[in-house]
């Protein structure tokens, strides 16, 4: 599956279509930053919808030198573990295209998809990159 479920919130988030179990990729060239809980707690969305918290969001940070920029991917919501279980870990070199952990269901979520986001500094949350330009349109 590929696809946009929801567009821009949160900054330059994004939500991309991916079933769970799905294979998440690195979309560059990069070296994982982090590969695990983002330790960002409840947020106030769960609260007011408490069965959308499913624990601790599981992400996967990747920093990127790319056309002369340095950036940050994030796959939001992975299944807890699903990196280690790829092969991925925290300082590790990845390529393009390479699956870096698999879809789930962690974090403040309704439902499955990867919460997608490109910044210009280590970060999950708020991206200041419009990730169009980067992966292409929906």
């Amino acid at each position: 599956m590929r696809g946009i479920s929801q567009g821009f919130h949160d900054g330059f988030s994004i939500d991309l279509v991916s079933a769970t179990g799905g294979a998440l990729y690195s979309p560059y060239d990069g070296v994982v930053m982090k590969a695990g809980s983002d330790g960002g707690g409840i947020p106030g969305v769960c609260m007011a919808n408490p069965g959308w918290w499913r624990g601790d969001n599981s992400t996967v940070i990747i920093r990127h030198e790319y056309q002369g920029l340095t950036m940050f991917s994030s796959h939001n919501h992975v299944a807890p573990g699903s990196p280690a279980s790829v092969g991925v870990a925290e300082g590790m070199a990845v390529r393009a295209g390479q699956t870096v952990a698999l879809s789930g269901m962690s974090g403040c979520t309704s439902g499955p998809h990867t919460h997608f986001t490109l910044a210009s500094t280590n970060r999950n949350y708020n991206p200041d990159i419009n990730p169009y330009p980067y992966i292409g349109s929906p």
